[in-house]
C-alpha cells in the first residue's frame, strides 16, 4: 500500500494509473482544475509547503520548469519523502532532437510559463544542488496531433501557415508520437 503525493496534479490523471490500494493525494494551486476532478479522488488546493505528511513517492510531472526556484522546490518535495522514498518528475527535454530541429517553435518553449529549460546535464546539476541522488533519467516520447505541430511551425514558417490552412481537420487530429521530448527522472534522498 504505497503512498503517493502528486504535486501539480491538475485533473489527477495519475490516480487512474495507480492500484486502488494506493494512498493518493493530489495537490494543485489551480482551483478551476481541481473543481473538475472526480469527487472520489483525494485532491487538495495546496502548495507543497502546506503538506506535512510523508510519502513513498512524490510526483511532479511538468511542474519543475514552472518554478521560480526549482532547487528549493525539489528540496521541499524531498522533505515529503519517507526515508526510502522516491521523487519522480518530468520536464520538457531541452536536448531533444525535435527541439533542435524546431528551434523557437518547439512545443516545450513557452516563454513566461516555462521559467527553466533542462537537458540531462542540467537535471543532474539540479539534483546535486537539491541534495538528491539520481536513480535514473531517460527521454520518453509524447503524443500530439498534426494540427498542433503545424500551428507551432506556422508562427514563423510560411509553408507551415499554408499547410495549416489547407490541411483537412481530420488530418490535423491524427495523433503522432514525438520521441525524446520529455525527460523522466527518478531520484532519492542522499
Amino acid at each position: 500500500n504505497a503512498s503517493v503525493l502528486d504535486v501539480g496534479c491538475g485533473l489527477a490523471p495519475l490516480r487512474s494509473c495507480l492500484p486502488s490500494s494506493t494512498h493518493y493525494l493530489g495537490i494543485d494551486i489551480n482551483k478551476a482544475e481541481l473543481d473538475k476532478v472526480d469527487p472520489s479522488i483525494n485532491v487538495k488546493l495546496a502548495t507543497i509547503n502546506q503538506i506535512e505528511d510523508k510519502f513513498d513517492f512524490v510526483f511532479a510531472c511538468e511542474v519543475v520548469e514552472h518554478m521560480s526556484d526549482p532547487i528549493q522546490f525539489l528540496k521541499d518535495c524531498s522533505k515529503r519523502l519517507n526515508a526510502d522514498g522516491k521523487l519522480v518528475f518530468t520536464v520538457p527535454n531541452f536536448d531533444s532532437p525535435i527541439k533542435k530541429l524546431m528551434g523557437r517553435f518547439w512545443h516545450g518553449y513557452i516563454p513566461k510559463e516555462h521559467l527553466w529549460y533542462f537537458g540531462k546535464q542540467q537535471v543532474q546539476q539540479l539534483l546535486n544542488k537539491s541534495g538528491l541522488e539520481l536513480i535514473s533519467i531517460k527521454p520518453i516520447g509524447v503524443y500530439t496531433n498534426v494540427g498542433v505541430i503545424l500551428d507551432r511551425l506556422s508562427r514563423g514558417v510560411k509553408i507551415a501557415k499554408y499547410l495549416l490552412r489547407i490541411t483537412p481537420s481530420f488530418i490535423k487530429k491524427v495523433q503522432i508520437k514525438i520521441p525524446w521530448e520529455i525527460l523522466y527522472v527518478e531520484a532519492r534522498l542522499i
